[in-house]
């Protein structure tokens, strides 16, 4: 059995050091700059001067030892070898699949991929893609590929997308020359350390998305700020580190947001100062209501000191225009223990934006779901049965069984003997292929278990004795539910002819409390709109029943 979970540690490590340090550099010393191999699709790019940031001192409180071990362990190179790593993002080609990513790590002496750890390596490498030589590497997540582009070069991405990011290599791309560009702040002191650089145009579409979803839950005078992505090109962060302390890092930190016209710029600055403004009238009130000191004066003192901080910190941001560009920067003194006041305050927000990504991913996860059921519909006019039957009417197989060919999941569809019941010698094995689509990322579940359940009822959207017709929903697509998101008590395997039992006395409860505050929703429509747990009780009801003819307003 091979060591997969060491390949993890490995790059764990190389990653940990990265985002912990936040180095980029966006010059790389080599003449063939690893910036050329950036794919054209790439939306984001980073670049890291790992020998500018090993040369640091407060580097002595991050574990070089280990990674230097573990690096001569798996590739026979030294840490001090590696001059720059390259990475990058670009959006995938199916909405709601995982981000494409890569990395290049450039050298500054000659490598041998040929030198890795055989325990590393899946049993097949290496191993011919697109003509290339590559070496694969098992994951929890697929593979990862490295291909050797020259001895001082070498190109880390998924296998399933080393052929786009071979093909679009060496493009001219708009990242590439902003990552290189000498466009620096005109009073920035210190050298600069960092540049990570994002393109606004490929992720536009999902950030306005996710804010429609979102917007309505926030403070009236956050609700603004949904303008603010309409508004920018392209964002730059830079770096400067200040000093050279083993007890701290004095940095400069500047975030510029490129607008198309100076117009765009002023209402962009306009919008951020008052945020800024805002969010910390916020963070202060939210100290002071969840640490109520009710007369102690220990209480009391730490209230003060934690209003302090937050407004020493937001006195430190400094916001200006210049032309089309907005800029925030702020000197940052990152000793030891304001480090950890830091993060107990950024810990919250941080948290708060993964949950949003997850919910993105669910509610996509079921629109997904909603075309493949539309389709469906085009082409047998009606939607899928509740479940595959035998010719007796007995429940062998799930719908999600059924939908299989409408999510290009044709070859697993293929792979079922429909003949048989879900869990039968042959079909069980498959339990363990379920496709992503059936996933919510927010709730670890074990292998084969969705909360993705259609509601099966006489007066419900699938009628559990055959398949419905859009015909049949006379309250309209718009106002009947179809998916939903149910509690993870209600998991099942999701090829099993099973769905929620809906208690039309207490249907709420039945739904999930994955994400905080609601559940998300699926409609005839295809429509996915996420609820709270508090909404009124009658009106969920209306909108579980296909021809009840209640009459449902807003919500």
């Amino acid at each position: 059995m091979r060591h997969t979970s060491k390949i993890a540690a490995a790059f764990g490590l190389f990653i940990s050091l990265w985002c912990s340090t936040q180095m980029v550099d966006a010059q790389s010393p080599s003449n063939k700059s690893p910036t050329r191999l950036l794919p054209g699709s790439a939306f984001m790019a980073s670049t890291w001067n790992a020998q500018n940031t090993l040369q640091q001192e407060y580097v002595k409180w991050l574990p070089t030892e280990v990674a230097d071990a573990w690096l001569n362990k798996a590739f026979k190179i030294d840490l001090k070898a590696i001059d720059t790593i390259v990475s990058w993002s670009a959006l995938p080609a199916k909405q709601g699949d995982e981000l494409v990513t890569g990395f290049i790590v450039a050298f500054n002496q000659d490598t041998d991929l040929g030198n890795t750890d055989p325990e590393m390596l899946t049993e097949d490498s290496p191993l011919q893609l697109s003509g290339k030589t590559v070496y694969a590497f098992a994951t929890g997540n697929g593979h990862v590929v490295a291909h050797q582009v020259d001895p001082r070069t070498i190109l880390f991405t998924q296998e399933q997308h080393f052929d786009m990011a071979i093909d679009q290599a060496n493009a001219s791309t708009q990242l590439a020359e902003l990552l290189s560009s000498d466009a620096d702040s005109a009073d920035a002191g210190g050298q600069r350390e960092s540049r990570t650089v994002i393109l606004m145009d490929p992720l536009r579409p999902i950030i306005q998305e996710m804010l429609a979803a979102e917007v309505d839950q926030w403070p009236a005078q956050f609700r603004p700020l949904q303008a603010c992505p309409d508004l920018i090109e392209t964002i730059r962060m830079d770096t400067r580190s200040l000093n050279n302390e083993v007890s701290s890092l004095s940095s400069h930190y500047e975030i510029v947001a490129q607008c198309k016209n100076d117009t765009d710029a002023q209402r962009l600055q306009q919008l951020l100062q008052q945020g800024i403004a805002d969010g910390q009238d916020a963070i202060i009130q939210s100290i002071q209501k969840n640490n109520d000191a009710d007369g102690d004066r220990v209480k009391e003192s730490v209230n003060a000191y934690l209003q302090r901080i937050v407004r020493h910190y937001a006195g430190l941001i400094n916001l200006k225009r210049n032309g089309n560009e907005v800029s925030v920067d702020a000197e940052i003194n990152l000793s030891i223990g304001t480090t950890g006041v830091l993060v107990g305050l950024l810990l919250p927000a941080v948290q708060a934006a993964r949950e949003a990504a997850r919910r993105m991913t669910a509610s996509n996860n079921l629109k997904q779901i909603g075309l493949a059921m539309h389709n469906y519909h085009a082409t047998y006019n009606h939607l899928p049965d509740a479940a595959i039957r035998d010719e007796n009417g007995k429940p062998l197989l799930s719908w999600r069984v059924a939908i299989l060919p409408f999510i290009e999941q044709n070859a697993l569809y293929e792979e079922f003997h429909l003949d048989e019941p879900w869990d039968s010698p042959h079909n069980i094995q498959l339990i363990d292929k379920m496709p992503q689509v059936y996933t919510d990322p927010s709730l670890p579940l074990e292998n084969g278990l969705t909360v993705f359940q259609a509601l099966v009822g006489e007066s419900l959207m699938f009628d559990p004795e055959g398949a419905s017709k859009f015909r049949d929903i006379t309250d309209g697509l718009s106002n009947t539910l179809m998916v939903v998101e149910t509690d993870a008590s209600q998991a099942v395997q999701w090829t099993q002819p099973a769905d929620v039992e809906i208690n039309m006395d207490d249907p709420i409860s039945q739904m999930g409390h994955i994400h905080q505050g609601g559940f998300h929703g699926l409609f005839g429509d295809g429509a996915v709109r996420f609820m709270t747990h508090t909404i009124d009780v009658d009106l969920f009801k209306a909108l579980l029943t296909k021809n009840g003819g209640e009459v449902v307003g807003g919500f």
